[in-house]
């Protein structure tokens, strides 16, 4: 009986570190005529009294999703890969175009401006949230 409280209680732990990250604004620009790769962009509020580290994510639409800061190189506008993004606590970071974001390569379909693919964002604590992001053209932003 104690077991099953214990799994009852980490399953509860579990529900609730997903609850703690809330997706909002979020779409997908489409990639331009013969472009290889698109680019993801939300808003992700964090309602736990502690920071999270958004490490990774995954959508069926492509072999490849990482993530990406646009950093100013001596004049140039350059995209760099990194680890992981901190959502503070009780914050929010902004996913944007011309600074961080989702880069989806490899794409396994194409992106069609006015459908959806499901995102899976991971964290740092092991959870994860999935939601359903519109696609968009660069011209409908």
């Amino acid at each position: 009986m104690q077991r099953i409280l214990f799994a009852l209680s980490l399953l509860s732990l579990s529900a609730l570190a997903q609850a703690e990250i809330l997706v909002e604004d979020a779409y997908v620009r489409a990639p331009p005529p013969g472009g290889g790769a698109g680019a993801a962009y939300m808003t992700l509020r964090n309602t736990a009294d502690a920071a999270v580290d958004l490490t990774g994510a995954q959508t069926p639409a492509a072999g490849k999703v990482s993530l990406h800061n646009t950093m100013n190189h001596d004049g140039m506008m350059m995209m760099m890969p990194t680890a992981k993004f901190t959502i503070p606590a009780q914050g929010a970071f902004v996913l944007q175009s011309g600074a961080s974001h989702l880069m989806l390569e490899q794409l396994s379909e194409t992106l069609v401006p006015g459908s959806e693919i499901t995102l899976t964002l991971q964290f740092g604590d092991g959870s994860s949230v999935s939601a359903q992001l519109p696609v968009r053209s660069v011209l409908d932003e």
